[in-house]
């Protein structure tokens, strides 16, 4: 019993560790998007 909690708390802690990498790079993603948005925007916006 003790042996599985302590594999159930290794698990949350892998999961949480992943979740927050994930968050990151969801959020440096969406600022690249953002800005290539904002870019073609830009561009078009000069031709136009």
């Amino acid at each position: 019993m003790g042996l599985e909690l302590v594999f159930l708390k290794a698990l949350n802690v892998l999961e949480s560790f992943k979740t927050k990498a994930l968050d990151d790079y969801d959020k440096i993603f969406y600022k690249l998007k953002q800005e290539v948005y904002d870019f073609k925007f830009r561009a078009n916006y000069k031709s136009g």
